[in-house]
């Protein structure tokens, strides 16, 4: 199942609203039966075996989520942020245990191109690396490891360029 928590007032009606638009080719019913919302982050990440990151691009924003995410979920819970401008390292100042953080980066559309970036920081650990990586091929998707943390990403950085160059 899928847990969401967010602080906006209107979560449920959003979701309902949006959420189908990227279920293509799938059962809405079925796919949404899976989803469902907590009150809390100490709710939506209890018993979390991933935990999502999808916040504001700030880093004190990220700083202080993650060391609450770190005081809530499992041990063995992996932590990934869809950050495309701040490195993990960055993420994990606040964090006790830094080698829990790792970014996976979707190349856009995300429901539709099955390319990600997987960016360690020099502080993730191997295996949660390795864990990222087997999750999202085991799931059909494609990622990519980038060994050196950067801001925008590499497949970004290549698409905005054959664009700019398209429209030139």
């Amino acid at each position: 199942t899928l847990t969401i928590y967010d602080t906006r007032p209107d979560l449920k009606e959003y979701m309902e609203a949006k959420l189908p638009g990227y279920l293509i080719d799938a059962d809405v019913n079925e796919c949404t039966s899976r989803v469902s919302t907590a009150d809390s982050l100490a709710k939506a990440v209890g018993d979390a075996n991933i935990v999502q990151e999808q916040g504001p691009e700030n880093a004190s924003f990220k700083q202080t989520a993650w060391a609450q995410i770190e005081q809530h979920a499992p041990q063995d819970a992996l932590f990934w942020s869809s950050t495309s401008g701040i490195p993990a390292s960055e993420q994990s100042k606040d964090m006790k245990d830094q080698t829990r953080l790792v970014v996976v980066h979707p190349y856009n559309p995300p429901h539709i191109m099955p390319l990600l970036e997987v960016v360690p920081s020099p502080s993730t650990s191997q295996e949660v690396t390795d864990r990222t990586l087997e999750y999202w091929r085991s799931l059909g998707r494609v990622p990519v490891l980038i060994r050196k943390e950067c801001t925008g990403f590499v497949a970004n950085r290549l698409a905005f360029a054959l664009f700019r160059e398209a429209c030139s």
